[in-house]
């Protein structure tokens, strides 16, 4: 559905309109008791997982934000799956000590109904710990911003 981008004064806002403006937020998580530990096997993150209802022709902005940390250099990649399907890869190298790493991508696509959405990690080699205290918070959002 195409923007309208033609409002004048008196004109009438349809329905057709409001559609193809963003709904907000669909799913939410923050997690603040329990760290997860990755190391060299896909790992989900504990508690960074949105189920929600899709909606055909939308297009949703998903939001990770962690913090990470480790011993050594490590190589750690994190990842977003709908379903078992890995949607998008991210790659931190050389995480020493404590890193944030905050990914945002846009989700086009998805079939109407429910969906699940989650987050994951895997190292080259060790451990890397994501955190989820009150202190470093780990946080998981979807929104839905309009239509595509």
């Amino acid at each position: 559905m195409a923007i309208n981008t033609t409002f004048t004064a008196g004109a009438v806002l349809t329905a057709a309109q409001m559609n193809n403006l963003p709904w907000g937020i669909v799913s939410q998580t923050k997690r603040t008791a329990g760290n997860t530990t990755i190391t060299t096997a896909n790992t989900d993150i504990a508690g960074m997982t949105a189920t929600f209802t899709a909606v055909a022709g939308r297009a949703y902005k998903v939001s990770f934000m962690a913090n990470f940390a480790a011993s050594s250099g490590q190589v750690c990649y994190v990842r977003l799956l709908n379903g078992a399907s890995a949607i998008y890869e991210g790659l931190l190298t050389g995480v020493a000590g404590y890193r944030i790493i905050s990914p945002t991508y846009i989700v086009t696509g998805l079939t109407a109904g429910s969906v699940t959405l989650k987050m994951q990690g895997q190292t080259d080699t060790g451990t890397v710990t994501v955190l989820g205290t009150a202190g470093n918070p780990a946080s998981f959002i979807v929104e839905d911003i309009g239509a595509v």
